[in-house]
């Protein structure tokens, strides 16, 4: 009778060629089984495109943020533009109706008036400088003989600030021939700056008034209730310039100006 293939005691009773654990041991002692790969880089790996679908909105803010800031420093450099070359024409003789009308139409009644204010007071101070140092000579022989100038000297000296706002009010003297005139005269600066900004007010706001409402008629968004109060504030705005012009007018007349 045949004996069975295994040796008692030295393997513990277990058949020949068989290890234990067989195959399933072999292959799980020193081969780990394969894991996908989604799954082997751990939750970097698995949970990258959850990360950027976390960070989009993020990302769409910051880019928001960007467009916004270029588009405001866009817009700042325009009214940087606008400034510049309202000071230019005005040194240089050149009308300031257009560009008056021009930024009301483009920025509307409120920062229309705000650039416009500012050029043409930055405009003044530089034509009046110019006129106090580098242009005196030429200044001099074009109204130094002039009977007005001289006129207007003489109320310059004696009233200061207040013969200047009574002139920037006052149709008599254009506002460009102004600059140049009042250069030529004793006021100091400052007085002649502030004088000049608060006078140049009443016209300044008409025009550009005229000018934003010539932008909303252009572009379609003047309703007729918006007419209606565009005509009210305009013509009770041009009643007021006309009215202290005239006083204005009447006060340098006394002045034999």
């Amino acid at each position: 009778m045949a004996e069975p293939l295994h040796r008692p005691g030295a393997d513990g009773g277990r058949p020949l060629g068989r290890r234990p654990g067989g195959d399933l041991g072999r292959r799980g002692a020193g081969h780990p089984r394969r894991l996908p790969r989604r799954l082997r880089g751990g939750p970097a790996a698995s949970g990258g495109r959850g990360s950027d679908d976390g960070h989009r909105p993020d990302r769409r803010r910051s880019q928001s943020l960007v467009r916004g800031r270029d588009a405001r420093s866009e817009a700042a450099v325009k009214e940087l533009l606008f400034v510049a070359a309202y000071v230019g024409s005005t040194v240089a003789f050149l009308p300031a109706v257009p560009l008056t009308l021009g930024a009301g139409a483009a920025w509307g009644l409120g920062k229309g008036f705000l650039l416009v204010s500012a050029g043409s007071t930055l405009g003044a101070v530089a034509a009046f400088l110019v006129s106090r140092t580098a242009a005196r000579g030429w200044v001099e022989r074009k109204l130094g003989a002039d009977p007005r100038f001289r006129a207007l000297d003489k109320a310059v000296e004696r009233e200061g600030w207040r013969a200047v706002a009574l002139l920037r009010l006052s149709p008599i003297v254009p506002f460009n021939l102004l600059n140049y005139a009042l250069g030529l005269t004793r006021v100091p600066l400052g007085p002649y700056a502030l004088a000049s900004w608060l006078a140049m007010m009443p016209g300044t706001l008409l025009y550009v008034w005229l000018g934003s409402a010539a932008g909303d008629a252009a572009r379609g968004q003047a309703s007729p209730a918006k007419w209606a109060l565009t005509a009210v504030g305009l013509a009770a705005t041009a009643a007021v310039v006309v009215l202290v012009s005239r006083a204005a007018k009447k006060a340098l007349a006394e002045e034999a100006l």
